[in-house]
Order: structure tokens, then sequence, then C-alpha cells
């Protein structure tokens, strides 16, 4: 997925507006209130669901519906304070740490009993991109093994490719930014990569490259979207902020609801399309 930590990346990304992935700190099981100051955040980058802004703050629509169901379940924090990480990194964080959560995690079997989840936040399809001068058609699942796939260590999709369509690890090239993705998809060094939908366009733009050059071609799955907490964060805590979601959700008289608005406030690029 995508992640920066560069602060010319930085300056570009302040008119890019769009929703996050991240990772925050959360209070002692049984706390009822709790400042900000008690939450630790760790944060990656994912166009749009999240990003670091030009004052190397985390931004987007998933940070305002963090800190407002944290809020108003009496555990609030400031989401835009997070530490930026690798996935990597970053899980082995969400691992060991007490205290804390992952923004924008998907559920995955070996992730499901791994942590405590509040959600869905957003669905996406995650997907395989490749150059369109390449002109790759995946018709069947056995096509992929005769490509090399650039994958961001320990991701969604790569696990993913490997536990549903059986590809071997040897197809792939581990990566930790999905920076390092397309550009190795530019160079031709990988054939394809794993991405999503909607956060491709905006990259690829980020990186000064032209989303016409390149097409989704194989859908990987459709999949949601959660904050992933530590296993060791006590059921109140993940019950609350779930209710303030659920109600965030609810729609009003005028068809809309609060969390449209979060999401039409912070808007979405065109997604990738799907190649014929």
């Amino acid at each position: 997925m995508f992640k920066s930590n560069d602060k010319s990346e930085a300056s570009t990304m302040k008119n890019i507006i769009f929703p996050t992935l991240f990772i925050l700190t959360l209070p002692l099981p049984g706390t009822n209130t709790a400042r900000c100051a008690d939450f630790q955040l760790l944060c990656g980058n994912l166009i749009p669901l999240n990003y670091k802004n030009a004052h190397g703050d985390a931004e987007g629509s998933s940070v305002e519906i963090l800190e407002q169901i944290m809020s108003k379940a009496g555990a609030p924090v400031c989401a835009k304070h997070c530490r930026f990480e690798p996935l990597a990194r970053a899980l082995a964080d969400l691992d060991e740490k007490p205290d804390t959560v992952f923004m924008s995690m998907a559920m995955t079997e070996q992730r499901k009993q791994r942590y405590k989840w509040v959600g869905p936040i957003y669905s996406m399809k995650l997907s395989l991109i490749a150059r369109k001068d390449k002109h790759i058609r995946i018709t069947a699942p056995a096509d992929l093994e005769r490509y090399v796939i650039g994958v961001i260590r320990e991701s969604a999709p790569a696990q993913i490719l490997v536990n549903h369509y059986g590809i071997s690890g040897k197809n792939f090239v581990e990566l930790s930014r999905d920076t390092q993705q397309f550009g190795m998809l530019k160079k031709g060094r990988v054939d394809l990569i794993t991405h999503t939908d909607i956060s491709a366009p905006l990259v690829l733009e980020h990186m000064g490259l032209s989303p016409e050059e390149f097409e989704m071609v194989f859908v990987l799955k459709s999949i949601d979207l959660y904050f992933a907490f530590n296993r060791q964060t006590g059921d109140a805590l993940i019950n609350r902020p779930q209710s303030e979601l659920n109600a965030m959700k609810e729609v009003r008289v005028d068809g809309g609801s609060l969390y449209m608005d979060i999401l039409c406030r912070h808007g979405q690029g065109c997604p990738l399309p799907l190649a014929q």
C-alpha cells in the first residue's frame, strides 16, 4: 500500500484529498475517558484512504471518522498525530504493543483472530494492475503463474494471492511502498502489481505518471476495511466505537448520512477501469 515519508512527497500531497489508513493507540481497558495525549498513533498511506499532509499529519475521511467515533465513545484520539511506518513494522507494533489500533485493515483469515475489529469503514477492490502496452489479460488464476508480481510485504493482496489463488512466493518481488510498486511496473521490472481501484490513479498522478498508461487486469477481491485493534483491547472499547460508527451510517430523511457527508467532504478520485 502507498507509504511515504519524503518531505517533497508530503508537499505534493497537500492538494490531494482522500480517506485514510493508519494506526493509533487506545486507553487501558475499562477506561471511560481519556486525553488525546494517551493515544500514540501509527499510520501508513493508502490513497485515497489516508495520507500525510504538508505538515506531516495524517489527513482524510477515515481520520475524521476515527476521531468522531472515538470521541463520542469517550476515548478521544488525535489521529492526525499518528506515526507513519512501513506496513510490516506497523503490524509488528500492532501485535506486540497493547493499546494500539491499525486503521483501514483488510480482515483476512490470518488476521481475523489476531486482532479485534471495528467496521467496516470502507469497501474497495483489491486488484492486479499492468501497463496497458503489455496487453496482459488474465482469464484464469493459473495465468498468474506466468508473471512477476510486485507486492507489499505482509499486505492483504499478497496473502490473497497465496491463499486464494495458490500463487507461489517465487512469483513475488516484495516491496515496502506502493511508489516502489508503480516505479518497478513503469520500468518493466515486474509484470503486475497489487493495488486498489480507487487508490491507483491518485498514486500515479502523485508520481507524475499518467493513469491512462495503466489498467486493472484482474480483481483479486472486493474487500471491506476495518479499524484493527490490538487483541488485548477490552471489549467495551470495541463495542462503543462500533455503535457510534453504526449510528454515523444511519440514513437521514434527505437520503444522506453523517458517514456519507464525511466521505464527500474529503472526495475521491475516479477508480482505475477494469480492462475488457
